[in-house]
């Protein structure tokens, strides 16, 4: 077993001093505390930074997706700076993540045969960063650029070697076939076959015939009483933890119109509602929104903030992983006049909330199509025999999150890379299960369940 003390520390504070006596306490700490085992640190290979993330004592690891050809080999490196340590890739990257709007990152695999021929022809050891990609369920995705966030999408396939939902492809059989050609030789070069595996099922499509609106899901809520709006993580729930994660509402009833201002940016995208009817969308592009309103009779005002998940990798020195909130951090104006007095929702979407929704006597199945957002849906899917994993294709839908038998699977958003949601077969059951999604904006009549996913 080993302890990794840092990782990419050298890329994530621009004073190599500070780090270099960060990482000397962790391991007097660790010492001290009883750890007897192997201690790493894992940094990309750059050539005025690669001595940043190192301390004596401890063995340097390499985290990269290529080897630049006119540049000295890690492996060189290693032997001449530090011959008493092996050579070792820790993160070697077959993939990349995604980000909602960008295109799927996928890495050629010729080229990801060459780089790991090249990692195994120099005798070092390699650990793949992801050898089996994953699923960021419910709202544990994260984000990239503090000044200007990059929302990890719902996906982590990260054209791994074993795709999100365990598909051998062909960067696996590749790494068979180099391991094979450069395994030494007292290892026998005969490797057990691949498992089988047990395939996706295409269920096929699946009606939305009920839905709930918003003022209906917020009665299964009790709401919070505030002068000022206030960030999520600010709210007196959870054991006084406040909320965490999910959506959060902010209400106030208007009597008159005017210009209403929402001050700063919204953390992380907001939707405006007047009686129910969307007004305006907010995002981190957007400060200082000025938005007219009529008021003709006492209506409420309604802002539903998302979070779409925090910052996860920054500069160690600076404050922000400490001070990311979520909502609204400043005022909200009218005519200049700050508004005061708010009902405050947060829309945590646990597992108690979506049974009490569903329990509601509210659902409507009127055969209306043309119901706008924010709005619940539901449908059921019919399964006959044991359960497979599948994929929920979301053409003809816009914005939301998808629960399967109240279980979170995730955000979807049109404008993808990700198309479908990885709905694993254990999360099913033999006979009806029911298929729930909060829309925000507009919904669709229908959702086909698929066994190959979409990411574009």
């Amino acid at each position: 077993m080993g302890w990794r003390m840092g990782e990419e520390t050298k890329n994530i504070h621009s004073e190599g001093l500070f780090i270099s006596r960060r990482l000397a306490r962790n391991l007097t700490s660790m010492r001290k505390h009883g750890v007897v085992e192997l201690l790493f640190t894992s940094d990309g290979y750059e050539d005025k930074k690669t001595d940043r993330g190192s301390i004596p004592g401890v063995l340097k690891t390499f985290n990269f997706q290529k080897i630049e050809p006119n540049k000295e080999h890690f492996s060189v490196y290693m032997q001449k700076n530090y011959p008493e340590w092996p050579p070792m890739v820790m993160e070697f990257w077959t993939g990349w993540f995604d980000h909602w709007g960008t295109e799927h990152h996928k890495l050629n695999v010729d080229e990801f045969g060459e780089t790991l021929t090249s990692i195994l022809k120099s005798g070092s050891s390699v650990n793949f960063y992801m050898f089996h990609g994953g699923t960021n369920f419910g709202f544990m995705n994260g984000a990239n650029n503090a000044n200007s966030p990059k929302h990890t999408i719902t996906s982590y396939d990260y054209d791994a070697p074993l795709s999100e939902h365990g598909e051998m492809t062909a960067k696996y059989f590749k790494i068979r076939e180099l391991l094979q050609q450069h395994l030494p030789e007292q290892v026998p070069k005969v490797l057990p076959d691949p498992p089988a595996t047990k395939g996706c099922r295409a269920y096929g499509s699946v009606k939305i015939d009920q839905f709930i609106h918003l003022d209906s899901m917020l009665q299964s809520l009790q709401p919070i009483a505030s002068k000022d709006v206030v960030p999520m993580e600010m709210l007196d729930i959870n054991n006084h933890g406040g909320q965490s994660y999910g959506f959060i509402m902010y209400r106030k009833e208007l009597k008159e119109g005017g210009e209403l201002m929402i001050n700063g940016l919204v953390h992380d995208r907001a939707v405006i509602l007047l009686g129910g009817v969307p007004l305006a969308i907010m995002d981190k592009t957007t400060e200082d929104k000025v938005i007219p309103i009529k008021v003709l009779k006492p209506t409420n005002l309604d802002i539903l903030v998302e979070n779409m998940g925090r910052v996860n990798y920054y500069d160690f020195a600076s404050s922000l992983l400490n001070k990311q909130r979520k909502g609204l951090l400043d005022t909200v104006t009218l005519d200049q006049k700050t508004l005061q007095d708010w009902q405050i929702y947060p829309l945590e979407f646990k597992k108690p909330f979506i049974e009490s929704v569903l329990q509601s006597n509210e659902w409507k199945s009127d055969g209306k199509t043309d119901v706008e957002g924010p709005i619940m849906l539901r449908g059921t899917l019919k399964i006959q025999d044991e359960p497979k994993d599948t994929f929920i294709d979301m053409e003809g839908w816009t914005k939301g999150v998808v629960f399967v038998n109240s279980f979170n699977l995730g955000r979807y958003w049109s404008r993808g890379p990700q198309k479908t949601l990885y709905l694993p077969g254990p999360l099913l059951r033999t006979g009806d299960n029911q298929i729930v999604v909060f829309e925000i904006h507009k919904p669709f009549s229908m959702m086909t369940m698929v066994d190959v996913p979409k990411l574009e």
